[in-house]
């Protein structure tokens, strides 16, 4: 059995499963797609998936409604109370998970109802959707980090790092799997 099967599908519904109106029928339907999904997403989008459809999960219990199949009236209860605390941007992701939960289970998903746009739109409105762009990394602040770094070997190995970080637009994997012996002059 691989890693992706092993995983307990219960732990994508949090709380009593066995429940009245709980999502228990849901749970086969749930786990034929823990396997057929194994290895489409990345760790990080799983790991984002999960962790949303807990904080829905826990939402709902919190309110004393199911969270599969979920109303798109709950769902927009949702958006307003997660817009009072999250940003647009981490509201909408959440949204997108309960889409892709409900769709896992082989159930309509309410996130495309009316109910749930407009809750959309009311959040927008109030924040904006617009998101906060962080500062860029330009070369005059990477040579202030590089000239602050100490003289230790590790501080050596933070300065090498970062710079061909910068020099090269790796992304943080592509980084770590560099090798020495795959370095030289000519390459493009």
């Amino acid at each position: 059995m691989n890693a992706c099967a092993a995983q307990s599908v219960e732990d994508a519904i949090p709380g009593d499963a066995n429940a009245e109106g709980s999502a228990s029928s849901a749970l086969p339907s749930l786990a034929r797609h823990a396997v057929d999904a194994c290895g489409a997403y990345a760790s990080n989008t799983e790991r984002a998936l999960r962790a949303d459809v807990a904080i829905f999960s826990g939402w709902c219990a919190t309110a004393g409604v199911p969270p599969l199949p979920a109303s798109p009236i709950v769902v927009a209860r949702f958006v307003d109370a997660m817009g009072a605390l999250k940003a647009p941007a981490t509201v909408r992701r959440y949204v997108s998970s309960v889409g892709m939960f409900h769709r896992a289970a082989r159930v309509p998903s309410p996130c495309e109802a009316l109910e749930v746009r407009l809750a959309l739109k009311r959040l927008h409105r109030a924040k904006g959707r617009a998101q906060a762009q962080a500062t860029a990394l330009t070369r005059p602040l990477i040579d202030r980090m590089l000239a602050a770094a100490g003289a230790t070997l590790k501080d050596t190995r933070n300065r090498a790092l970062l710079a061909v970080a910068y020099d090269t637009l790796c992304r943080r994997s592509e980084l770590v799997a560099l090798r020495v012996e795959g370095l030289g002059r000519g390459y493009a």
